[in-house]
């Protein structure tokens, strides 16, 4: 048994960074809130609160008009679990194991890397446009 969870984990700790290698759209999310995923005691469930900043209308001239900063939150509800499934002996990675990450893994994640990537581009449709004009833009931000 402990040879088979010591394969498991070669095999986990190839895998990552061949996964993140093959990733497109992804790489570029903002990942600011990854240090703080699966921590000890900070497990949220299947439901993760995303805050969203809050939005002003702002004025115009030199009256005072004071705005309520009202911080809303969406819901990304953890529903999907994808993966690809395979099933090697000991005896396989013992005598190819210099050619498994290329022969097996690489295309495994490719496959993983294009459902994520494809995912995350069908949800870039609940994106918001920006609004205004193009040369005030950058200053918003």
């Amino acid at each position: 048994m402990a040879n088979q969870l010591l394969t498991i984990g070669q095999v986990t700790m190839e895998s990552l960074p061949v996964l993140e290698n093959e990733l497109t759209f992804t790489k570029e999310v903002v990942r600011e809130y990854d240090k703080d995923f699966g921590k000890q005691g900070a497990q949220i469930g299947t439901i993760l609160n995303i805050r969203k900043p809050p939005k002003y209308t702002g004025r115009s001239g030199q009256g005072l008009s004071t705005e309520d900063a009202i911080e809303t939150v969406v819901q990304l509800v953890l529903t999907t679990q994808f993966g690809v499934d395979t099933t090697f002996t000991s005896e396989d990675f013992t005598l190819n194991i210099e050619n498994f990450a290329q022969r097996f893994l690489k295309p495994a994640m490719a496959r993983i890397a294009n459902k994520i990537d494809a995912d995350g581009l069908l949800q870039y449709l609940n994106v918001a446009n920006a609004v205004g004009t193009p040369e005030l833009l950058p200053m918003l931000f």
